[in-house]
Parts: C-alpha cells; sequence; structure tokens
C-alpha cells in the first residue's frame, strides 16, 4: 500500500474497512444460509448491496454524475482500481466479493461500447438507484449448456451451435434459447446478453441489454453450490423475449470484439480474486502457527 499513487492506496484502505466492518460478520451467516429461492436476496446480502452501493463500490468505474468516481480517480485504469478493490473483498469473503464484483461484467459491454448515449441511459439510472439504497444489478450472459467464452476457439466454434438466437422482428429482436452459471443473473435489474442472430453462428454474436422485467426472460434455477454462496449462479430462459433495437449495444454481430474486450479487462480482477484468497489463507495459518 506504501508503494502506490495516493489515490489508490486510499481506494485500498477504504475497501479493506468496509470489508472488515460490512462483510466479515456475514461469511458464515450467507455461506451456510439456505439454498434461496431464483430471484430472491437474504437480507443480508441486500444490506451488504445498500451499505456497498453508497460508499461507490458499485459505479466507480465511471465518473460523476454518471458513477461515483472522480476525475481524480480516473487518471488510473478502471481495471487496475477494480483489482485493487477485489482483492482487499476476496481477502475476507469470496462469495460477498462475487455478489459485489459480478455486477462489473454486467455494466462492461456498455462502457466499452463507448456509446455514450447508453451509457448515460443504463449506467446513470443504476448508479442513482444505489445512492438512493435501491440495488441495481446487472448481470453478464455469455454461457450456454454446451459453451461458454471459449466457443470461439477452434474446436468449440466448429463443433457447438448458439443456444440462444435473436431473431429479428419489427422494432427489435425477440431471444430464445437459455444462458447458465450467470453469477447473479436472477437478482440482476439488467443482463448483458450475448446471442448470435438467427440463421448465423458465434461470429454473428450480438449484445442485447435485457430488463429483470421482460416477460420473456425468466431465471427457473439457480445453482446449489459448494462454496462462494452469497452469490447466485442462476439458469436463464429466453422465449421470445422482446429486445427493442435501441437496447443493442455496440451494434449488430460486435457481440465476440465485446466479449473479448470484457474478459481481457477482467482478468486482472480475476487474478486479484486468487491474490486474496491465498493471502487470508497466509494470514490464517501464520495465526495458527504462532498460537
Amino acid at each position: 500500500t506504501a508503494s502506490l499513487p495516493a489515490a489508490l492506496a486510499n481506494l485500498r484502505r477504504r475497501v479493506r474497512s468496509f470489508a472488515r466492518k460490512h462483510m466479515a460478520p456475514n461469511v458464515r451467516l450467507l455461506d451456510e444460509a439456505e439454498h434461496a429461492a431464483p430471484g430472491t436476496l437474504h437480507p443480508a446480502a441486500r444490506e451488504l448491496l445498500i451499505k456497498a452501493g453508497h460508499a461507490g463500490f458499485m459505479s466507480n468505474v465511471v465518473p460523476a454524475p454518471i458513477g461515483s468516481a472522480s476525475l481524480w480517480d480516473m487518471r488510473f485504469s478502471p481495471a487496475y482500481r477494480m483489482a485493487i478493490q477485489v482483492e482487499e473483498m476476496s481477502a475476507v469473503c469470496a462469495g460477498q466479493m462475487l455478489l459485489l464484483s459480478a455486477h462489473h461484467l454486467g455494466l462492461a459491454p456498455v462502457l466499452l461500447s463507448g456509446d455514450v448515449k447508453a451509457i448515460w441511459r443504463f449506467i446513470r439510472p443504476m448508479h442513482q438507484d444505489f445512492m438512493q439504497s435501491r440495488p441495481h444489478l446487472f448481470a453478464y450472459a455469455i454461457t450456454e449448456p454446451t459453451a461458454g467464452s471459449d466457443a470461439e476457439d477452434g474446436h468449440g466454434a466448429e463443433t457447438n451451435r448458439p443456444r440462444v438466437v435473436a431473431k429479428a422482428v419489427a422494432g427489435g429482436y425477440r431471444l430464445n434459447g437459455q444462458k447458465c452459471y450467470i453469477s447473479g443473473g436472477d437478482v440482476a435489474r439488467k443482463v448483458a446478453v450475448f446471442a448470435a442472430l438467427e440463421g448465423e453462428g458465434f461470429d454473428s454474436w450480438t449484445c442485447f441489454m435485457v430488463d429483470a422485467s421482460n416477460p420473456g426472460m425468466s431465471a427457473r434455477r439457480t445453482e446449489l453450490k459448494m462454496g462462494m454462496r452469497a452469490s447466485s449462479a442462476a439458469e436463464l430462459t429466453f422465449e421470445d423475449a422482446f429486445v427493442p433495437e435501441a437496447d443493442v449495444i455496440g451494434g449488430l454481430r460486435k457481440g465476440w470484439a465485446l466479449n473479448r474486450a470484457t474478459l481481457n479487462a477482467s482478468r486482472y480482477p480475476v487474478a486479484s480474486m486468487a491474490v486474496g484468497m491465498a493471502r487470508h489463507a497466509c494470514e490464517r495459518a501464520l495465526t495458527f502457527a504462532m498460537d
């Protein structure tokens, strides 16, 4: 921390303090709680989301007034700042970290699209809701029952076919198919859904922003997980889910580019999860050995 620039050092201290104060008391509570029905949040999880929103940790990838970051913060890469944030949260509870952090994957396609109108339409209301104690989560839906983000690679691209397909209709598209293992997908207000265009392959993947109120999208089940249980993993089903043209993110057939850019940006925070968990394990082992 001492070697970091002042803004990043301050971020680390703030997140560490937040995690120890608001996450540590819930570690066993949320991990040992009954398996929740799809679409429901444990009261402690909901309260954590509200506190994280007030602290600015749910919208600090963009500056005010759209988000909670300052222009001073924006001197540093959002991926770099998120890596610090994720490490400190993971060092306390990986499950609660995932509840708070998977949300940023859902935001990423909007930001990476560079579409200022989309950023204003989707991210600003999210930030405002969090500031007003109304959790407004995003989710990122790429994985399908037969293939996930590896579908673009050699064998996967040749042998798999898209399981979520978008059919062009008047004014927009209708989505049909399934996604699985979507972190927070059942409790998100918005889901960035990657779907192939009808009659085309994975190379036509397009990102659609689907609202949770869409009658054609449902979370029929969530996985009974062995760990990180504070964050759900949902199976999403699409049955003629209508998405207007205005809610296409980044343009038609731009989904693979947005997906790659999102996953590349997430590699630093994902690595920092391991650092945070390993750090905590070492600290616990040292404490045990010295007692």
